[in-house]
């Protein structure tokens, strides 16, 4: 079963950090964010 993660403020340090680590661990990542653009380096 592939675990679900929800990171809040991922577009900042911290949660830009922890998506891409949550993502390398293969979990399945939703991401809020407060601008649309400031996705473009997290998305996979």
């Amino acid at each position: 079963m592939i675990e679900k993660v929800l990171i809040t403020g991922a577009s900042g340090f911290v949660g830009y950090h922890l998506t891409r680590a949550a993502k390398e661990a293969g979990m399945e990542v939703h991401a809020a964010v407060r601008k649309s653009s400031d996705v473009s380096e997290i998305r996979s």
